[in-house]
């Protein structure tokens, strides 16, 4: 039992430092232009609004709160969905980048 769990803690070690290097391997990439930069950072950045939304959706009390917090999610997502469809639309190196995450 006790190589059992050794194993899975070694997979676990495996799959943690696998994930690390893909995220530094993500922040690593060189753009063609900074408008590419830019782009991908307006896309993490509606990702990350699209993500507080659902949150302030899933904790919101105040009944006269319920809409503003659907509306709020509903134009984060469709802003994070924008930016998604222009990346894949104009950049190689991000549609590359958005697989992988």
């Amino acid at each position: 039992m006790e190589e059992s769990l050794s194993k899975n803690n070694e997979e676990k070690v495996r799959e943690k430092s696998r994930l690390d290097i893909l995220k530094v391997l993500k922040n690593k990439i060189i753009f063609d232009t900074d408008k590419e930069k830019d782009d991908v950072t307006s896309l993490r950045n509606a990702y990350k609004e699209w993500k507080i939304a659902q949150i302030y959706f899933e904790n919101v009390t105040d009944p006269d709160l319920v809409d503003h917090a659907i509306y709020s999610m509903e134009a984060a997502r469709l802003k994070y969905i924008y930016f998604l469809k222009k990346l894949k639309r104009e950049n190689s190196k991000a549609k590359y980048i958005l697989m992988e995450q």
